[in-house]
């Protein structure tokens, strides 16, 4: 149960701080003129959030004790096809 909780604030901080980074960018892309720029940064966000969802799923899936190892890799599968299609 320590691990649990200890790993849902682990997964809070970091999607804590990839909202904030998504916000700064937004931030940046409204105040920007140049389309490199602009791209550049949408960029990183399409990579940040499928990122910190795969993260968030591995950290959480490690403190689950109870799971067998094939539902384990059936989420995680489901997670890489979640973000494989979010770039086609």
């Amino acid at each position: 149960m320590i691990l649990l909780i200890k790993a849902s604030k682990v997964i809070a901080f970091i999607r804590l701080i990839t909202g904030s980074v998504e916000i700064i960018c937004a931030a940046l892309i409204y105040q920007s003129r140049s389309p490199k720029t602009i791209i550049r940064l949408s960029t990183l966000m399409g990579v940040l959030g499928p990122l910190a969802l795969l993260l968030g799923l591995i950290i959480g899936i490690t403190s689950l004790e109870e799971m067998s190892p094939y539902k384990v890799g059936l989420i995680l599968v489901g997670a890489l096809f979640l973000i494989i299609g979010s770039f086609i």
